[in-house]
């Protein structure tokens, strides 16, 4: 599997900086980040197109400008992301944050970095600068905004270097006006192996109903038998697949199959962060054969208006207490959030997806006593384990090589 996301924050005539903090200790999903998680995957759903998001990455970059905010944009910020009121705190959350996403903190998997291109030799607020640097592991650039061309090309390296090439031409001259005060860039990158993969040999197609009139297509599914572990969720008529990364990381990915009568629409709108509590608490081992669809989803989403008026964080655009510069405050302009995913046998290649496709050769007969197929529109979450993240989520409804048959 390979995962990413890229995030944008543009400063007009002001500026802003970012990532966020948390406790990495909690038991439980905890709520004020989960349901941020929800809201952002609710807000861009469309049961018309697949659709993935990486709330982990996008929160965390929001919830960085607390460093430098001030006033009532300060306090909502502390509202929405349960952030402490001690500001030590923060950076000490904040840092424990980066250590486990880095290699230095044995996670293998998930990696988050940031970059912060200003417009020209502007002076900022030294202290925010050291923040930044040594708290925040986000490294500053200078360059002048009037040359776009340098800017886009730099910020477009940074982004397809850190996603492997699968997220390309994200900036382009018109998000740069001279004008433009700063920008923010994020991404957050996941490609670990399975802990165990699926053989290349039963790769085949299969059956795979979708649209409110099931019609019946054929796609690339990958086959496995085992022992998985599986929760059923009566309430929302959902079975949970669990499928485990390599030992030394520390997430899972969840396949989230609708029962064949169940509407997808509707699941997405009772999905609340309890029942993820839940998932996780019915989780049991059964002897099973499995068919999971070959995918790939990249979805780019303008979370501006999200942010302003869902999650109430309105204060961040309309009030200038960013503390960036050394001679004024700033707000925030726009903010663009980019994902995609792609999963198939192993994991995933760098730099694309690597997919057999073997429409000639049929699987051997499972011994297995229970079948979970997911030939039907289904949902996915890509959760870490030890803080309870959702690092990405989002939902399948049209394989990308659907055949009708």
């Amino acid at each position: 599997m390979w995962c990413a996301v890229v995030l944008f924050l543009w400063v007009q005539a002001e500026s802003v900086p970012g990532s966020g903090a948390w406790a990495m200790t909690q038991l439980r999903f905890p709520y004020s980040n989960t349901n941020f998680s929800l809201s952002l995957y609710k807000a861009a759903f469309n049961e018309e197109q697949n659709v993935v998001v990486a709330p982990f990455t996008l929160q965390n970059s929001i919830a960085m400008l607390y460093s430098i905010a001030t006033g009532t944009t300060r306090d909502r910020l502390r509202e929405v992301f349960g952030l402490p009121t001690n500001f030590t705190e923060f950076i000490i959350n904040q840092k424990l944050l980066h250590y486990t996403l880095s290699d230095a903190g044995g996670s293998e998997g998930f990696r988050m970095k940031n970059r912060i291109i200003v417009n020209g030799l502007r002076d900022v607020d030294a202290r925010m600068r050291d923040i930044m640097h040594e708290d925040l592991d986000t490294v500053l650039m200078y360059f002048d905004f009037s040359q776009r061309e340098g800017v886009v090309r730099r910020a477009n390296h940074f982004l397809s270097m850190r996603t492997n090439g699968l997220i390309r031409d994200t900036l382009f001259l018109g998000d740069v006006p001279k004008h433009l005060q700063l920008i923010q860039l994020s991404a957050g990158s996941f490609r670990p192996p399975f802990a165990s993969g699926f053989d290349a040999r039963d790769t085949i197609a299969r059956d795979f109903r979708t649209g409110y009139i099931e019609k019946l297509y054929q796609t690339t599914t990958m086959f496995k038998e085992g022992d998985f572990r599986f929760a059923r969720i009566p309430e929302l008529e959902i079975e949970v697949l669990e499928l485990p990364f390599h030992t030394r990381s520390d997430s899972v990915l969840w396949i989230m199959l609708p029962d064949r009568d169940a509407e997808l629409d509707r699941i997405v709108k009772a999905l609340e962060p309890e029942h993820f509590d839940a998932i996780h608490a019915h989780f049991s081992m059964k002897r099973a054969g499995i068919v999971v669809p070959v995918f790939s989803i990249k979805t780019e989403f303008n979370a501006t208006d999200f942010l302003r008026n869902t999650i109430g964080l309105d204060a961040l655009f309309r009030m200038r207490e960013l503390r960036f510069f050394d001679d004024h405050d700033s707000a925030l302009d726009g903010v663009m959030h980019r994902a995609a995913i792609s999963v198939h046998e192993q994991s995933a290649e760098a730099g694309g997806v690597a997919t057999v496709h073997s429409f000639s050769k049929r699987s051997a007969p499972s011994t297995a006593a229970y079948q979970f197929y997911v030939g039907r529109s289904f949902m996915f979450a890509l959760v870490k384990r030890s803080s309870k993240q959702l690092l990405f989520i989002g939902h399948l409804c049209r394989p990308h090589d659907l055949v009708e048959v």
